[in-house]
């Protein structure tokens, strides 16, 4: 495994430091059948509308946001 996964505290970064991600406005689905139940798709073709519209995160400056996690848990 190359690297360490930072889904949870990356939402803890973002009230921290909103800077470090991209974000897009799209509509969103949330499948609840079947083998894919629970999983969030962006509708980025704007194919399914009308679908609610949130803020998706579709970038992250890694390095920073690495950064600080290291600075944050090193005290």
């Amino acid at each position: 495994m190359n690297g360490i996964r930072t889904h949870d505290p990356s939402a803890m970064a973002a009230a921290i430091d909103p800077t470090l991600f991209r974000v897009q406005r799209l509509p969103l689905y949330v499948e609840v059948e079947g083998r894919c139940a629970g999983q969030a798709v962006a509708d980025t073709y704007r194919q399914w509308a009308p679908l609610p519209e949130i803020d998706v995160c579709v970038d992250v400056d890694s390095a920073r946001l690495l950064a600080l996690f290291r600075s944050r848990l090193a005290g």
